[in-house]
């Protein structure tokens, strides 16, 4: 192209972008096009005219054109993250994180782009990509409780629990709401066996809302399997108080008080489970350990 053409080109895409700033996008479509006409390999005018395409509600001939973009220049980050961007909002999730992750990966930084490749990895379960992208965000702004929130649930999956506990603490303080991101890494970690981890959750959930039956419940469990009977009476007491009618409960009270040494309290919640369910053949075995337990005493 010579050095003519090239100004003309330039010329067209100025004016292409004064009609696009002031949302005259059909006007804009045309300047675009006619510099391409002059250069079909102008990666500026493919990004614009994609812009175009994009703010007159045209998605696949934004896309199209965005691609081209791409194309004539595969290192410049705006058409990337655009592109990913867009394929975002149309709910196209795997090519979102497709195109975010060669953005990502040439060292982009914008913090709104990198949250969007961020929760399209998280919809599509990548969480090394979430982790990734997460980081690059918490390098710039580290009080976005969004982002400790995802980390949190991957590192979870990932089974990092200590650290998952760490970014969800984070979450919460930033964001006292995130109450359930907590519970469900804290269930994560009581299924893995991770009870320290589960105990430290848990607590930190019910610190925000104390009344959580199905947490409490946990928690109690959580301290017996670490052999703390003493700190697993208290959320068990308030968990038969929020639900008196769960004989596992008073089982489960029953067992923590016994192994403390306070029988006559084991007996009498082992007493109020049989009588909501008296087929429990665990609450009389518990019961018959009582009974010997009192005849030592």
């Amino acid at each position: 192209m010579n050095e003519s053409s090239e100004q003309n080109c330039e010329q067209l895409l100025r004016r292409g972008e004064r009609f696009l700033a002031f949302g005259e996008t059909d006007a804009a479509k045309d300047e675009f096009t006619k510099a391409l006409n002059l250069n079909e390999d102008n990666a500026k005018a493919w990004y614009l005219l994609g812009l175009a395409h994009r703010d007159s509600k045209n998605p696949e001939q934004a896309r199209k054109c965005l691609k081209e973009a791409i194309a004539s220049d595969p290192e410049w980050l705006e058409p990337l993250a655009v592109l990913g961007t867009l394929e975002f909002s149309l709910g196209n999730d795997r090519q979102a994180v497709k195109t975010l992750k060669q953005y990502l990966a040439l060292g982009g930084s914008d913090i709104d782009t990198l949250m969007t490749l961020a929760r399209a990895a998280f919809e599509v379960d990548d969480c090394r990509i979430v982790l990734k992208a997460t980081s690059k965000i918490i390098e710039q702004q580290d009080e976005l409780s969004q982002v400790w929130v995802m980390r949190g649930l991957c590192q979870a999956k990932l089974k990092r629990f200590n650290a998952a506990c760490t970014s969800l603490n984070v979450a919460v303080e930033l964001h006292p709401g995130f109450v359930s991101a907590l519970n469900t890494v804290g269930d994560l970690s009581f299924k893995a066996g991770n009870y320290p981890v589960a105990i430290e959750l848990y607590t930190s959930s019910l610190q925000q809302g104390a009344d959580q039956p199905d947490v409490l419940f946990r928690l109690g469990a959580s301290y017996w399997f670490v052999g703390d009977w003493a700190e697993a009476i208290h959320p068990f007491e308030k968990y038969v108080k929020l639900v008196p009618d769960d004989p596992k409960g008073w089982n489960n009270l029953g067992v923590v008080l016994r192994e403390k040494g306070e029988v006559k309290r084991a007996m009498e919640c082992y007493t109020k489970a049989l009588a909501l369910d008296e087929s429990l053949e665990v609450v009389r075995k518990n019961m018959d350990t009582a009974k010997d337990m009192e005849l030592l005493i």
